[in-house]
């Protein structure tokens, strides 16, 4: 049996922290992991090649180095040779016989990081992991890999998710295990929040950290419980058309030339909602625009800001008049507002604008599809803005490239799920923009 053993880091980050070395050999549509026991600090590792480098005019380090190399010839040696005596055998090793195996002829014991985890404790790990920036995750951007520290605003849903999951765990008295991650348990803890009234995306969420919780455990083999890799039963649902509005230019002017000065906080939140309207940003954005972020280009005056989920850095023109005159009559300072109070607030000024067009919206109850009309003012949200404003302006030609600069999105895929425009929409748009008609005929 042929097999191509390879040398890991435990974690790439920091550079300057010794982590463990690992060997890994997949074989039989499985990964072997066995941790070796050496210890070097990343930017001496040699990802190409799987080995440590040698550092110039550091005769001591370099020697060390060689050391740590041997080491990893031997175990690569060794694991060949114990491959080949099952192969001789017509045998296929389990991950426990080859684990044994090294045991043995290293003498070694079971290492600190092989320590039993329960879910709820491998949990806890996880999340101690990601605060302290230990464990990192993958990001590919422009065809590289780079690993990234985790930000707060991920850490505090993994947290969310482990508060959920220690209620769901005390209201059904049981302490979950790995093992016990089935069907029968999926099905009890989406109705677990069905019966709270959590909507669809926010199950999605919690769906979604357990399988992320799930995945990590199973590639650092403290299970075999691979029923994360079911995408047709256990799967993230979400129900994007629950929330998936956009206002048109018409319905934002109809808010716009509403009176609310005798209720200022309406008119506070009108008027933030209406700026996230016209910028495409997210409400953890929009809701932080300052004179610092205002920057001439050619003549006009623009938004320039590091978005906070992402980090990207984004410039947006003042493209409609209502995003100026807002941004004038704040004077370029946003003021301080709370999500929840704008989300409850702009609905009202909805209602008063009377955008109460009926909607049909899907809803996942129980497993089934739940199909009900609702008036469209109550679907507005802050992230209602973000999706009027990218809609708005795809259905006003400008192209796609230019608004996912706007938006700050990476790929067209994610960002053509911002564009709600209606099928009569679309066929009005080619109709009026690029219908071809059939030449006139000259006279003789």
């Amino acid at each position: 049996m042929f097999i191509n053993p390879k040398f890991k880091l435990k974690n790439s980050k920091p550079e300057n922290k010794p982590t463990i070395i690992r060997l890994e050999v997949y074989y039989n549509k499985k990964t072997f992991v066995y941790y070796t026991g050496e210890k070097i600090e990343p930017e001496y590792w040699d990802k190409k090649n799987y080995r440590v480098k040698q550092v110039k005019k550091d005769r001591e380090r370099n020697e060390k180095h060689k050391d740590i190399n041997y080491i990893l010839n031997d175990f690569e040696n060794k694991i060949k040779d114990i491959f080949n005596e099952y192969s001789k055998k017509g045998e296929i090793p389990s991950k426990e016989n080859l684990k044994n195996d090294l045991n043995e002829i290293f003498k070694k014991e079971n290492e600190p990081e092989q320590k039993e985890y329960t879910l709820n404790s491998y949990i806890d790990k996880f999340i101690k992991e990601i605060e302290t920036g230990e464990r990192q995750y993958l990001k590919k951007r422009s065809g590289k890999n780079f690993y990234e520290q985790y930000k707060p605003s991920t850490i505090k849903v993994y947290k969310e998710f482990r508060n959920q999951l220690t209620t769901y765990q005390n209201k059904r008295n049981i302490k979950l295990q790995f093992s016990d991650i089935n069907m029968k348990f999926y099905k009890d803890y989406i109705k677990f929040f069905e019966d709270k009234n959590y909507k669809p995306n926010s199950i999605g969420k919690q769906v979604k950290s357990l399988k992320t919780i799930l995945r990590a455990s199973h590639k650092e083999n403290l299970h075999n419980n691979n029923i994360y890799l079911d995408t047709d039963n256990f799967v993230t649902f979400t129900n994007n058309d629950v929330k998936n509005i956009y206002l048109s230019f018409q319905e934002l002017e109809k808010m716009y030339n509403l009176d609310l000065s005798k209720t200022p906080n309406l008119e506070l939140s009108r008027d933030i909602f209406l700026i996230g309207s016209f910028t495409a940003l997210r409400f953890s954005d929009y809701s932080r625009i300052r004179p610092s972020n205002i920057i001439n280009i050619g003549g006009s005056k623009s938004i320039e800001m590091y978005t906070k989920k992402t980090g990207e850095r984004v410039v947006i023109p003042f493209w409609h008049w209502i995003l100026e005159e807002l941004l004038i009559k704040y004077k370029y300072t946003i003021p301080k507002t709370h999500e929840q109070r704008l989300n409850k607030e702009i609905k009202e000024v909805g209602k008063l604008a009377e955008i109460n067009e009926m909607v049909q919206i899907e809803e996942i109850r129980g497993g089934f599809t739940v199909k009900r009309t609702v008036e469209k003012y109550k679907l507005i949200m802050s992230h209602t803005g973000r999706r009027s404003a990218a809609t708005n302006m795809y259905k006003n030609d400008i192209p796609i490239i230019d608004i996912m600069k706007i938006t700050g999105h990476l790929t067209e895929s994610s960002f053509m799920l911002y564009i709600k425009t209606t099928k009569e929409e679309t066929a009005e748009r080619i109709m009026k923009n690029h219908r071809v008609t059939k030449p006139l005929k000259i006279a003789n």
